[in-house]
């Protein structure tokens, strides 16, 4: 069975000749100084260019994956270039026009360009365009290139942040929760206008490579480690809709193709509605947040979604490589019954997480 024939079975919750094996997506991937960790660990020399910028996690190695077996490819929506900022490293603008800083390894949203903005400004903000943003040559051919002349799962890797993402980096974060209970209006206009944006950058995407993918990533943060970051009301009320429309978008273009959705925290009273908008796949399933105990997702959900990640990245993978095994073995155990599981960090791997470990996390998967 090759890696395309075994995670579409595992898709539609058939299991395989064994589970399917991930890395390099939206949060499962290596964060660059764990990435250089692993390419000196396999003794690889070569330097390879990165797919993106201003991220912590920024080099897709074809290297990397084979050495480990990896199940999947992604294919990219490659930025065009950008003029750079005079001579200031820390600071850069994305596509939304929001102002983040470096800190460390780490990157925020420093300044909220609509945080004084009322319903006209909506009107009048420049809001991306993909055609403008995005570069879109020779897309099509390397999807088809892939499907034609390789094995391996497709996916359409994520392009751009999710519906509530952007919207409390344009507004900030507290300003945005203020909105949706007070200025409802607003709110939902604010969440209109990205959604235009978003049903834009997929569309030019997937009119390219919607043929051709397995998996279609989207994303969207609703939840802290303690449980939702708002309630489940003003789920429904403002992002349901939306996510509901933007799926059904997705699957209009890549009709074939699984809705994948990374969604970090315990996010468990979400779910029923989660999958009404259309999500097929959920990621990362931390497995110590609150609520996301995956025994119990997976009697509750197996039907209904693959689970992707859910290995334990704030200690499994930190400790010892037996700790990793075995992690690996019981999340297998738990989530692999009928399929619907794909092996994958439970979000990107830090520096600290040892080569060793990294290694032994996708040996133990395949061995089982």
């Amino acid at each position: 069975m090759d890696a395309r024939e075994r995670v579409v079975r595992v898709l539609h919750h058939q299991e395989a000749d064994r589970v399917p094996i991930d890395l390099g997506g939206a949060a499962c991937s290596l964060t660059d100084e764990a990435y250089f960790r692993l390419k000196r660990y396999f003794g690889i020399k070569e330097d390879i260019a990165p797919f993106r910028r201003h991220s912590t996690s920024t080099y897709y190695d074809e290297r990397i994956l084979n050495r480990l077996g990896i199940d999947f490819r992604r294919i990219m929506l490659p930025g065009r270039p950008r003029k750079e900022e005079s001579g200031d490293q820390m600071h850069f603008v994305n596509l939304w026009g929001v102002r983040h800083v470096w800190n460390g390894d780490f990157c925020s949203p420093c300044e909220t360009p609509l945080k004084e903005a009322d319903l006209e400004a909506l009107d009048t903000y420049p809001w991306p365009k993909a055609e403008d943003y995005f570069c879109m040559d020779g897309l099509e051919e390397t999807a088809k290139r892939l499907y034609e002349n390789s094995s391996y799962a497709l996916v359409a890797r994520m392009p751009c942040w999710g519906l509530f993402d952007i919207a409390h980096q344009l507004r900030g974060m507290e300003s945005f929760f203020i909105d949706m209970l007070e200025e409802p209006e607003f709110a939902h206009r604010l969440v209109d206008k990205i959604l235009q944006c978003e049903l834009d950058i997929y569309g030019a995407f997937l009119d390219r490579v919607g043929p051709y993918v397995q998996i279609v990533e989207t994303c969207d943060d609703y939840g802290s480690q303690t449980g939702p970051m708002f309630s489940r009301e003003l789920f429904q009320e403002f992002f349901k809709p939306a996510r509901t429309r933007l799926n059904q978008f997705i699957h209009e273009k890549a009709p074939d193709a699984k809705i994948f959705l990374h969604c970090c925290g315990g996010i468990a009273s979400f779910l029923p509605d989660i999958i009404d908008t259309g999500v097929e796949i959920l990621n990362p399933i931390q497995p110590g947040a609150a609520g996301m105990d995956p025994k119990i997702l997976k009697e509750t959900y197996g039907d209904s979604l693959v689970f992707h990640g859910c290995i334990d990245t704030q200690r499994a993978l930190r400790g010892s490589v037996e700790d990793t095994r075995k992690e690996v073995k019981e999340k297998v155990a738990t989530l692999y019954h009928k399929g619907g599981y794909i092996v994958a960090p439970a979000n990107h791997i830090m520096r600290d997480v040892p080569p060793e470990n990294i290694i032994a996390m996708y040996q133990a998967a395949t061995e089982l």
